[in-house]
């Protein structure tokens, strides 16, 4: 793809633009928080590597109570590359070594976001393993930082130290076009890890949740590193590919970005992971408030979204750049701006 293509591109995809800070900074640098940031995409954009998020912490705990939990507003200060290979606080000093940079091809989103949007299951799914019991039962939490039981071992596949995602049944989904079922939503609520596997049962501790807490009986899968293109190869397309917005889910109830949203077209219309979608406000007649005559708003966009799950017939993705000008809701129209390709 031509230099400039790219460069443009960029400027579309606001969330998408961390090619351009991935040098070696000399000097520290400050970050004031968003709605939809986390440490993750801050270290991300930032350090160039999303797994670096706790030296972020580090430097702004006054702060920061507890690092799931920041706030727009906030001002974080960005340590200096070398400050964070060479700080005795967070590392032990390691003798001389030559250091070459290579150019890494970054993925156009996170890892951690390319699978928490979960996925519409046309058939019945039946999860083949379920968190069974507590580990404590005289302090029995499904906190993060607890352990539980699972229905699932060695003769499952389960081995120490695997990830696994933790999800559960929602909501049936609708064609908005056509009324007709697609299944229902299976949402993921949290990461468990594997510390001591048996035959048939192993023994995890809660890595982390989403948003809603864990139960006894919730669905256990082994977690599967997806796939995701590269920045290099996302492209502007004149590809004309439309759809509509078949459910909005968002715990908290207000859409914003990086809330999930789940359209009815799929692979079977060439949806691809990482695919860029216009959110589009109707066109609509006005009056001229002089004249009088009758004047056509066209199509605009209020945000635009992209694909993080496939399926044959629905995808889903995040939101993400919105102006405000219409409430996103299920039934909008989108329409394909950005090919990805894989």
């Amino acid at each position: 793809m031509k230099k400039w293509h790219f460069f443009l591109l960029l400027g579309l995809i606001p969330l998408c633009s961390f090619a351009d800070n991935f040098g070696i900074h000399t000097q520290p640098r400050y970050h004031i928080v968003s709605p939809g940031d986390c440490l993750w995409n801050i270290s991300h954009h930032y350090l160039g590597n999303p797994y670096r998020w706790p030296e972020i912490w580090e430097v702004n705990k006054p702060q920061i109570r507890d690092p799931h939990w920041i706030y727009p507003g906030q001002k974080f200060l960005i340590p200096a590359i070398e400050d964070i290979f060479t700080s005795s606080e967070l590392f032990e000093t390691p003798p001389p070594i030559e250091v070459v940079l290579i150019d890494v091809p970054q993925p156009v989103v996170a890892y951690e976001m390319s699978f928490r949007c979960g996925y519409i299951s046309k058939q019945p799914h039946q999860f083949t393993m379920h968190i069974v019991d507590y580990y404590d039962r005289e302090v029995p939490q499904l906190s993060k930082g607890f352990q539980v039981y699972i229905d699932g071992g060695q003769n499952d596949g389960i081995y120490e130290g695997q990830f696994l995602l933790v999800e559960r049944e929602m909501n049936s989904v609708s064609d908005p076009a056509t009324g007709r079922d697609f299944g229902k939503l299976i949402y993921p609520i949290g990461i468990l890890r594997v510390l001591e596997s048996d035959d048939d049962i192993s023994r995890c501790l809660i890595q982390d949740i989403y948003e809603i807490e864990l139960e006894i009986g919730d669905g256990v899968s082994v977690f599967e590193a997806p796939v995701l293109p590269t920045e290099s190869q996302m492209q502007l397309t004149d590809v004309d590919l439309t759809g509509q917005i078949a459910e909005v889910f968002n715990y908290v109830g207000i859409v914003k970005d990086v809330s999930f949203v789940y359209l009815n077209i799929g692979s079977d219309r060439g949806v691809n992971i990482g695919d860029v979608f216009e959110i589009l406000i109707p066109s609509e007649e006005i009056s001229n408030p002089t004249t009088g005559a009758k004047v056509i708003i066209p199509e605009r966009p209020s945000g635009y979204l992209q694909i993080l799950n496939v399926q044959n017939e629905t995808s889903s993705g995040y939101i993400f750049g919105i102006n405000s000008l219409a409430e996103i809701q299920k039934g909008d129209k989108v329409k394909l701006v950005v090919r990805a390709g894989i």
